[in-house]
């Protein structure tokens, strides 16, 4: 049955819909006391990916499973998984039915997923250096292969997208030819002044403040610089967060290719009168962010934006870019020229690697992981990420899920970490969708013979521009099923219909599914342009 949410644009007002267990391809499962489904796996299982080069930095490839040892917190532990990250044979994405959307990726035949995001981070960049590290990225572009499958986001203000993933060279040399410095207030980051700045398009006027484009309009006070450096901060470790959920499910390894100057890991705030973060915070945070990014098995490959450079300012964020490659698994490129050569080496790395996977022991302590790996062959380099995180179940902090809910619904990119597809076509100013989840991208626990568990749904309509029109609209779903359709939901997955009136002036719908329990979130982004009327 399908129930229209009339109330949905008040304010507070819940998201009205079926608390009915849909299956996909076979007949209505009613999930029991009017609950949703949710599906956990039972067994541990971390795993992670391994690039094994030659002296000449060329890839091994012929290692088998007896040749490798990995080590967690300095026991051995027998490999579970092992699985060979070969190149894939590039075919044609499969034809997706009319309104039908999805916040997965379509995948490649091989068992790498070839997908690399290359950030142009001009937060962090100065303007001087923004330029040429473009036109360094164009040559790369220019050299990349079949079934290379390339974002490309600017990371100024805020995370833009300026291409998803895509193979097609032209569309990707098109777009990054178009990319304009946006208007204002620019900081140099490495004298902590400002400048205003504007830059035109090509064969057209440009300038940078009165006195030139190296040469600062004026020193900043030091209370405004250390605030400034720390807002930076946090955009940038915010953006690859985001970037993490858009690539959690995403198969075998990714790559962010970060192209910036970087930022240093502590801010000397010991004379600043503001109210921002100590020094020691910057270490905890970034380790957040790198667990996020391992636990997506997204590696990050810094490359300097600045080329050759000198001085301590240039180092202390060098350093920050190697701790990012380093516990990530990635490479740093840095104090070169040849920036071009650096984004292709990265690209490089993801065409071979190993996916390794084991089993903590049973009596593994809660908390972070150091993890040692180990091959059977002289004369190798190895990398890989430094560890994990073994979180206990059940003891997720609500109230910093929370923020990342929030994050989640603003962000411009789809988070992925639970499977969201969507089924949808309007009926006049009604919007008729059926939503389905991956089953097995949920969470549950087993008390007293029933499946439980709690999940949040939200929607939002938004204008053209990204502006949110009326409230965020939401439904809590608790969980309570018996074994015979939780095995139903494994089979065929999950779904919930809902109705929902369409505002004016609305050009895409955002869906939200979370999972309170595991933390885990899935978001949507549904153009209605794109939607065909019944």
């Amino acid at each position: 049955m399908f129930v229209t949410a009339n109330s949905a644009f008040r304010p507070g007002a819940a998201l009205v819909l079926s608390l009915v267990a849909l299956v996909m391809a076979g007949p209505p499962v009613v999930a029991d006391d009017q609950a949703g489904l949710v599906i956990r796996s039972t067994t541990r299982l971390v795993q992670m990916s391994v690039i094994v080069q030659d002296k000449q930095g060329r890839p091994v490839v012929d290692l088998k499973k007896e040749d490798f040892e990995v080590l967690d917190n300095g026991k051995l532990r027998p490999l579970t998984l092992f699985v060979v990250e070969a190149p894939g044979i590039a075919v044609q994405p499969q034809s997706v039915p009319h309104n039908t959307f999805t916040n997965q990726f379509a995948r490649t035949t091989g068992a790498r997923s070839g997908y690399a995001v290359i950030v142009l981070d001009w937060l962090n960049t100065p303007w001087s250096d923004q330029t040429r590290a473009r036109q360094q990225v164009v040559q790369m572009l220019k050299r990349i292969e079949q079934n290379d499958r390339i974002a490309l986001y600017v990371l100024d203000r805020r995370l833009k997208v300026i291409n998803e993933f895509s193979d097609d060279r032209a569309t990707l040399l098109e777009k990054i030819a178009k990319l304009r410095v946006d208007p204002g207030v620019l900081l140099d980051v490495q004298t902590g002044s400002v400048s205003d700045a504007s830059v035109s398009m090509p064969g057209g006027p440009s300038s940078v403040g009165p006195t030139g484009p190296s040469h600062p309009a004026f020193d900043l006070p030091k209370d405004e610089e250390v605030f400034q450096l720390d807002q930076r901060v946090q955009e940038t470790l915010q953006a690859f967060q985001v970037i993490a959920d858009h690539l959690a499910t995403v198969p075998g390894r990714k790559i962010l290719i970060w192209v910036s100057a970087g930022f240093p890991l502590n801010i000397d705030s010991s004379d600043v009168d503001v109210g921002i973060r100590s020094q020691g915070d910057y270490a905890t945070q970034i380790g957040r962010t790198i667990q996020k990014l391992n636990n997506a098995d997204v590696a990050v490959y810094p490359v300097d934006a600045r080329g050759l450079t000198l001085g301590s300012s240039a180092y202390d964020t060098i350093w920050t870019m190697k701790e990012f490659a380093s516990r990530t698994g990635g490479l740093a490129w840095y104090n070169r020229n040849d920036l071009d050569v650096g984004v292709r080496n990265a690209l490089d790395d993801v065409r071979f690697s190993y996916t390794i996977g084991f089993s903590p022991p049973e009596e593994a302590k809660y908390g972070s992981h150091k993890v040692r790996v180990k091959v059977r062959r002289a004369g190798v380099t190895l990398r890989y990420r430094d560890g994990y995180y073994l979180d206990e179940p059940g003891n997720s902090q609500v109230q910093d899920q929370r923020a990342e809910v929030v994050r989640a619904m603003l962000s411009p990119v789809d988070s992925t970490a639970i499977p969201i597809t969507v089924r949808a076509a309007r009926k006049q100013d009604i919007l008729m969708s059926q939503m389905s989840l991956d089953a097995g991208g949920l969470d549950l626990v087993l008390e007293a013979d029933r499946w439980q568990g709690k999940l949040e749904l939200q929607a939002c309509f938004e204008a053209a521009a990204g502006r949110r029109i009326g409230s965020i609209i939401t439904q809590v779903v608790e969980i309570n099923m018996r074994p015979q359709t939780h095995d139903a939901a494994l089979r065929n997955g999950l779904a919930f219909r809902v109705a929902l009136p369409i505002p004016p002036d609305a050009a895409a719908l955002k869906l939200l599914v979370w999972d309170v329990r595991s933390g885990k979130i899935g978001t949507l982004s549904i153009p209605l342009k794109m939607m065909m009327s019944n």
